[in-house]
């Protein structure tokens, strides 16, 4: 039976854009919470039946998925009475594996992710877990390859007044599913009607289960229970509560972060501020970035103890380079201590930057040497 979950989701899809806006919407919903079933199938359907859109454009991880997917469309097409009762015979002379044609003039079709789309312009595209976990895994250039595709390919098909709807279960903590729902501030992506479906309202199976019917508080313990013993750790956390890395397994969780707007260095006279870097040196393509991060931690009012990102930057720098735009950052956010890490050669930096102290920026560094 549909559950207040499917209803959320049937409500959410529903929504019409408005005139010549594109209405974008992003859902992050637990295994098995039948969000394929209600959405890639029977709201597709019902759109096209009823005409909500005049080109569908379905998407998944593989052309082989999405025409699962269509296939499932069309057995309720030729098959299903009450659909032949209220419009008819909809099946039409084009009733091809990753295309079809409705009577009604309604176009579906089906690809995989990084698919050949140019040339269409679909007022209803739904992109169904488009995201291979063990690829996106493997290297930050599989996780910028989807997204590329995504933004640079496919968002500028759109028609005029479109809908595009992405939903999935979240694969990992870096794929375009999770920037979308969670976005730059953790409210979501400007623009987007976002939304998240855990199995429960409280991590780890507790709490009140969204689709108690099917999963029961006692089942969602037992699948945790099972999980937790897999070769996979955070399996649980990623397919349930729909987050990438378990909480527990975190050495800084979310919930010791500020999350809100972006900060100016006049705002931050309350924080204790630590600038954190990771060196690597190097200015090839093949070379690892160095990154730098500003960090706040609140010394009073309702934040208090609780840690805020001020800036950060990453690049491809030479020593010098690395060190300059280190400094600048040091001086912009009057920085309490510098952190770096103490393994291997990157323990050369503290000598490298007391050498600039004294001959180059003529003031002191308070230095820490993160343990690893």
């Amino acid at each position: 039976d549909p559950s207040p979950l499917h209803n959320t989701l049937s409500g959410i899809a529903t929504l019409e854009p408005e005139l010549d806006h594109t209405l974008k919407i992003a859902i992050m919903a637990f295994r098995g919470s039948g969000k394929s079933t209600w959405l890639s199938v029977a709201y597709v359907l019902w759109a096209a039946c009823f005409k909500k859109a005049k080109s569908i454009l379905l998407v998944s991880e593989t052309e082989d998925v999405a025409r699962e997917w269509l296939s499932a469309i069309k057995e309720e097409i030729e098959n299903n009475p009450l659909i032949f009762s209220l419009f008819g015979d909809l099946k039409g002379n084009r009733w091809r594996e990753t295309f079809i044609r409705l009577t009604n003039g309604v176009r579906i079709r089906a690809i995989g992710a990084k698919g050949q789309i140019r040339g269409r312009r679909p007022d209803l595209i739904l992109c169904d877990d488009i995201e291979n976990r063990e690829q996106l895994a493997k290297s930050q250039e599989m996780r910028d390859g989807i997204k590329a595709w995504f933004w640079n390919t496919l968002y500028p098909t759109m028609a005029k007044g479109a809908k595009l709807i992405v939903l999935g279960t979240p694969v990992h903590a870096d794929s375009l599913l999770q920037q979308l729902v969670i976005g730059p501030t953790g409210l979501g992506q400007p623009g987007w009607i976002c939304r998240k479906f855990p199995a429960s309202t409280e991590t780890g199976g507790r709490g009140t289960p969204l689709w108690p019917d099917h999963f029961t508080t006692e089942r969602l313990l037992e699948i945790k229970a099972d999980l937790d013993t897999s070769p996979e750790p955070g399996a649980y956390s990623r397919e349930y509560d729909c987050e990438p890395i378990a909480e527990s397994d975190l050495i800084f969780p979310p919930r010791q972060f500020v999350r809100g707007a972006p900060l100016t260095p006049d705002l931050t006279g309350n924080m204790w501020k630590c600038l954190a870097l990771d060196p690597a040196i190097g200015e090839t393509e093949r070379a690892d970035d160095a990154s730098i991060c500003i960090i706040g931690v609140h010394r009073e009012g309702p934040s208090k103890g609780k840690a805020q990102i001020l800036e950060y930057a990453y690049g491809k720098w030479g020593m010098d380079s690395m060190l300059e735009h280190a400094h600048n950052l040091y001086l912009k956010w009057n920085v309490d201590v510098w952190a770096y890490e103490g393994i291997l050669w990157q323990k050369l930096i503290r000598p490298a930057i007391l050498r600039e102290c004294r001959e180059n920026w003529h003031h002191p560094v308070r230095l820490y040497e993160m343990p690893v």
